[in-house]
C-alpha cells in the first residue's frame, strides 16, 4: 500500500473515531436535556391540570373532565393521560399512537430515551377525589435527536469530503518530490547521475533531496575517475612500456578481430633484429633500448598507410595492415626481414 493510501485511511480512522465520540455525546447530551425537560413539563402539566379538574371531581360524570383534558392532550405533547377516582377507577384516559412519524423505528431501538410520567393528586376541600397520571410523548425528543443525528452527518460528511480533498491536494505536492527522489535513484543505479533541480518546500524531503543531490555528485565523481583510472590502466595493458607500441596479446586479439571480420584482403608484417644479443653485449643495454625504440617511432610512422605497430617480444615486431589490396615487401636492414602472412 502506496504512504498516501496509508495517510488517507490513517486520517479517516482518526476523523471517525472524532467524529463518532462527537456525535455520540452531543445525542447523550441532547437526550438528557430533553428528558429533563419533559421531566419537568409532565410535572407542570400534571400539577395546573390537577388544579382546574379539582372543582369538578365531585361529579365524576361532569363532561367537563373529559373536555379539559382533551385540550391539553391535543397539543400532542403527551403520549397518555389518565384521570382516576379515589377507588382507583378510570374515568377518562386518552392516549396517543406509539409510533414517531419521521423517525426510523432502528433509531429509536438505538437512542431509548426514558419516558416521564408525572402523577398529580387532585382534592376536594380536605379529601383526596382522584389522581391525574401525565406522561409524556418521546416523539419530539426522537425526532429532534434525529435531526440533530441527520444534520450532524451531513455537515460533518461535508467536512470529511473537503478534508480529503484537500489533504489528497497537499499529498500530491507533498510526495511528489518522493517519486522525483525515487526515479533519481532508479536513474543513478542505471548509471545516471542526475540532480533534482526543483527542490520541494517540505523541509524534511528538500533534506533528502539535498543528499540524493550530493550522493549523484559525488558518486558521478567517482566512477569518473574511476573509468579514467581504467581507461589509463587498460591502455598501459595494451602498450609495450619500452617503446610505447601495442604489445603482443593486443596484436593476437586485433589479428583474430581481422581474421574473422574482415571479408577482404590484408596482410601482416613481421620484422625482427638479429644478433641484438651480440649488439647488447658489445654496445651495452642502453644502446639497444634506444635503437628499439627508435625503431618504434620509425614504425609508428605507417599510421598513415592505415598499419599499426606492435611490438611483440625482444627484437620481435609487427605490422598490420587490413583492408590493404596488395603489399611488396621489402628487406629493410641487413637486421630484418618482412614476410607477408596472408
Amino acid at each position: 500500500m502506496s504512504l498516501s493510501k496509508q495517510l488517507l485511511l490513517l486520517l479517516s480512522l482518526i476523523f471517525f473515531i472524532i467524529f463518532s465520540a462527537s456525535l455520540i455525546l452531543s445525542i447523550n447530551n441532547i437526550k438528557s436535556y430533553l428528558e429533563v425537560e419533559s421531566q419537568f413539563h409532565v410535572k407542570d402539566t400534571a400539577t395546573s391540570l390537577g388544579l382546574s379538574l379539582s372543582p369538578h371531581m365531585n361529579n365524576e360524570q361532569d363532561p367537563i373532565l373529559e373536555t379539559m383534558m382533551t385540550d391539553i392532550f391535543d397539543t400532542g405533547y403527551y403520549r397518555e393521560m389518565r384521570l382516576v377516582n379515589i377507588e382507583n377507577q378510570e374515568l377518562v384516559t386518552l392516549t396517543n399512537p406509539v409510533a414517531v412519524p419521521g423517525v426510523p423505528q432502528w433509531f429509536i431501538d438505538l437512542v431509548p430515551m426514558q419516558v416521564a410520567t408525572a402523577v398529580s393528586e387532585i382534592k376536594s376541600g380536605w379529601h383526596m377525589s382522584g389522581k391525574l397520571y401525565v406522561t409524556a410523548n418521546p416523539s419530539y425528543g426522537y425526532l429532534k435527536l434525529y435531526q440533530q443525528a441527520e444534520s450532524t452527518l451531513i455537515v460533518s460528511g461535508l467536512f470529511f469530503l473537503a478534508a480529503m480533498i484537500l489533504l489528497i491536494t497537499v499529498l500530491r505536492f507533498t510526495l511528489r518530490p518522493l517519486k522525483e527522489i525515487a526515479r533519481q535513484a532508479e536513474q543513478i543505479s542505471a548509471g545516471h547521475f542526475t540532480s533534482i533541480t526543483q527542490l520541494p518546500w517540505t523541509q524534511e524531503v528538500k533534506h533528502v533531496a539535498l543528499s540524493m543531490n550530493s550522493m549523484s555528485d559525488k558518486i558521478g565523481q567517482m566512477i569518473s575517475r574511476l573509468n579514467r583510472r581504467l581507461e589509463i590502466v587498460s591502455e598501459s595493458l595494451k602498450q609495450d612500456p619500452l617503446t610505447k607500441l601495442l604489445n603482443q596479446a593486443t596484436f593476437e586479439v586485433n589479428l583474430k578481430q581481422a581474421l574473422s571480420g574482415y571479408k577482404g584482403e590484408g596482410y601482416a608484417a613481421l620484422l625482427k633484429f638479429d644478433n641484438l644479443g651480440f649488439l647488447s653485449k658489445d654496445q651495452g643495454n642502453e644502446e639497444v633500448d634506444n635503437l628499439l625504440r627508435e625503431f618504434a617511432s620509425i614504425l609508428k610512422s605507417t599510421e598513415q598507410f592505415s598499419a599499426t605497430a606492435y611490438r611483440l617480444q625482444g627484437s620481435e615486431f609487427a605490422l598490420l595492415f587490413p583492408g590493404l589490396a596488395t603489399m611488396r615487401c621489402y628487406d629493410l636492414s641487413n637486421n630484418s626481414k618482412m614476410i607477408s602472412i596472408f
